[in-house]
C-alpha cells in the first residue's frame, strides 16, 4: 500500500475535493483519518493555514483529542485525526460553558460546531473530528473605532466605506474560499434529473452511457466522486447513466472453441464455463450454445457452449482368465480388445501357474484396449541355515570423551552509533534480537555529538533496531 507523510499507510480512499484528499489510513498511533492538502496555488495555502489556525485555536482550549498531528512543512501539508473517540455530547453547565468557547474559536474561521464531531472525555467537551471546508464565511475582524468630534457629520461615510470595504472582504473570501456542496446520492435516478438537482453549483458534469439490462434505460448506474463528498464550483462529477444494448446471439455450431470465445467477447458477451459431451465430431468442436443463436440478448450477458469431446470410446466385457496359462490368457484378451497388462507372481501351494487373481474382474466392462492384470502362483526356494546363530557378543564399554570447555557465550560484535545532525537531542532506544532474545542496549536521551560505542555479545544471527523518538529509524543485521 502507498504511504503519506513518510508514516502513514493508506488504507483506502475516501473523497478527493480540489486539492483536499481524503484518506483512511494506518500510523504508528493506530488507524485514523488523514485530510492531506496539495498546496500548489495561493487558495490552497490560504484554505490549509485558515484550517491550521482554527485547530490551534483548539488545542490552545484543549479541545483536542491525544494524537491529533498537523504538519505544515513543504510538500507535507497535512492533519491527521486518530480513530476510536465515540461522539458522545458533553452534558451540564460547565460543558455547555466550555462548548461555547469551542464556538466561539471556530467561529472567526468560518466553522460551526454543528460541523464538528464532538465527544466527551471526563465530563470535557472534545472536537474529534473538523472538516477542513467549512460552510460559513470567515468573520471579519472588528474594526477599532474611535470617538472624534462632529461625529454625525462623517458617520454616513463611514458607514458606507465600512459596507463597501465588507462587501470586498466578502468578495475576496468567496473568490479564496468558495462555498462547498455535498453531493448527493444520485444512483437510480433518471439522467435528467441528475441534472437538475445538479445545475447551478458551477459543476462539471460528465455524462457516460454503460448498458445493463437489469437496470431500467436512462437512470444513473454509477457516479464519481461517491455520494457525500464535499465539492466546490469547477469540480468535475462523472455520472454514468443506463443505455441499454440489445443483440442477437451468433450461429456458433461448428466453429472450434476459440473461435466462439473470441466472437462472443468481441460482440461485449460475458463466456460462461463450456459444457462438453462426447460427440463424432472433432475435440473442442462448439455443438450448440445457450442462449440459443438467434436470441435477443443484451451486452454483458453469459453465453454457455456445448463443446464436442470427440468420439466416444468404445466398450468391452473382459473374459475369464481362470484354467488359462499366459499365452492363452494373452491370446483370449486380444480376442475382446484387451491387452496383458502386468504379470504379477505370488507364493503359492497351488501348482505353478496357476492365476490366483486377475484386475479388472470377469465380465467388467472397459475400454477397448485397456491392460488386464493377472497373479500366478509360484514356488519360491526355502533356505534352512545350517546351525543355529550364536548371540552377539556384545561390544566393550567406550570411556567416557571429556566434556569441553565451555566457551564465553556468544560472539562480539562491534557497536559505534551516532546520530546525524537534525535527531540529536531526541530519545533514542537500541535494542538487539538474536537467539537468546530480545535485549535493550541503551534507551534515554541523547545531545550533541552523542555516541554508543562498545562491543556487544550475540549468539547466532542477529538484529539491531535504533528507534528515534516512537520510530524505528534504522534496522541492521549480523550473519552468524
Amino acid at each position: 500500500m502507498p504511504e503519506r507523510g513518510g508514516k502513514y499507510e493508506v488504507l483506502a480512499e475516501e473523497a478527493r475535493e480540489g486539492y483536499l484528499e481524503t484518506l483512511r489510513v494506518r500510523g504508528p498511533e493506530g488507524e485514523g483519518r488523514l485530510f492531506w492538502f496539495e498546496v500548489h496555488d495561493p487558495e490552497a495555502r490560504a484554505a490549509f493555514f485558515r484550517y491550521r489556525n482554527a485547530l490551534k485555536r483548539l488545542e490552545r482550549l484543549g479541545a483536542l483529542p491525544p494524537g491529533v498531528e498537523i504538519s505544515a512543512r513543504p510538500g507535507r501539508y497535512y492533519v491527521f485525526w486518530p480513530a476510536g473517540g465515540e461522539p458522545v455530547p458533553p452534558k451540564g453547565r460547565r460543558a455547555r460553558r466550555a462548548l461555547a468557547e469551542i464556538e466561539a474559536a471556530l467561529r472567526p474561521f468560518g466553522y460551526r460546531l454543528s460541523e464538528a464531531v464532538v465527544g466527551s472525555e471526563g465530563g470535557r467537551p472534545r472536537v474529534l473530528e473538523l472538516h477542513p471546508f467549512p460552510t460559513a464565511p470567515a468573520e471579519p475582524a472588528p474594526a477599532a473605532s474611535r470617538r472624534r468630534p462632529a461625529l454625525a457629520g462623517w458617520l454616513p461615510g463611514l458607514l458606507l466605506a465600512l459596507l463597501g470595504l465588507g462587501l470586498l472582504a466578502a468578495g475576496v473570501q468567496r473568490y479564496f474560499n468558495p462555498p462547498s456542496f455535498t453531493l448527493p446520492d444520485l444512483t437510480g435516478e433518471p439522467a435528467a434529473s441528475a441534472k437538475k438537482r445538479l445545475s447551478g453549483r458551477g459543476l462539471v458534469l460528465a455524462f457516460v452511457a454503460e448498458s445493463d439490462p437489469a437496470a431500467p434505460a436512462g437512470v444513473i448506474l454509477r457516479q464519481d466522486p461517491p455520494p457525500g463528498t464535499r465539492l466546490k464550483p469547477g469540480r468535475r462529477v462523472q455520472l454514468v447513466y443506463n443505455r441499454p444494448e440489445h443483440r442477437q446471439v451468433p450461429a456458433l455450431a461448428g466453429k472450434t472453441r476459440a473461435e466462439a470465445e473470441a466472437l462472443l467477447a468481441e460482440l461485449g458477451y460475458r463466456v460462461a464455463e463450456p459444457a462438453q459431451t462426447h460427440d463424432e465430431s472433432p475435440p473442442d468442436t462448439v455443438l450448440a450454445s445457450d442462449p440459443p443463436a438467434g436470441t435477443p440478448l443484451a451486452a454483458g450477458q453469459p453465453v454457455r457452449l456445448l463443446v464436442s469431446l470427440g468420439p466416444a470410446p468404445r466398450r468391452t466385457l473382459v473374459p475369464d482368465l481362470e484354467g488359462t496359462d499366459p499365452e492363452e490368457a494373452r491370446a483370449l484378451l486380444e480376442l475382446a480388445g484387451l491387452r496383458l497388462g502386468q504379470e504379477e507372481a505370488l507364493p503359492s501351494p497351488l501348482p505353478e501357474g496357476t492365476l490366483l487373481a486377475q484386475s479388472p474382474g470377469p465380465g467388467t466392462v472397459i475400454e477397448e484396449g485397456a491392460p488386464v492384470v493377472t497373479a500366478r502362483a509360484v514356488h519360491p526356494e526355502i533356505l534352512l541355515p545350517e546351525a543355529a546363530p550364536s548371540p552377539p557378543t556384545p561390544a566393550p564399554e567406550e570411556p567416557p570423551a571429556p566434556a569441553p570447555e565451555e566457551p564465553e557465550a556468544g560472539r562480539p560484535v562491534p557497536l559505534d552509533v551516532r546520530l546525524p545532525e537534525g535527531l540529536e537531542g531526541q530519545p533514542v532506544r537500541l535494542t538487539v534480537t538474536d537467539e537468546a532474545g530480545t535485549r535493550v542496549l541503551y534507551e534515554g536521551p541523547t545531545q550533541k555529538g552523542w555516541r554508543l560505542e562498545g562491543e556487544v555479545r550475540v549468539q547466532g544471527k542477529a538484529t539491531f533496531r535504533l528507534y528515534v523518538g516512537d520510530y524505528l529509524y534504522q534496522e541492521w543485521g549480523t550473519e552468524p
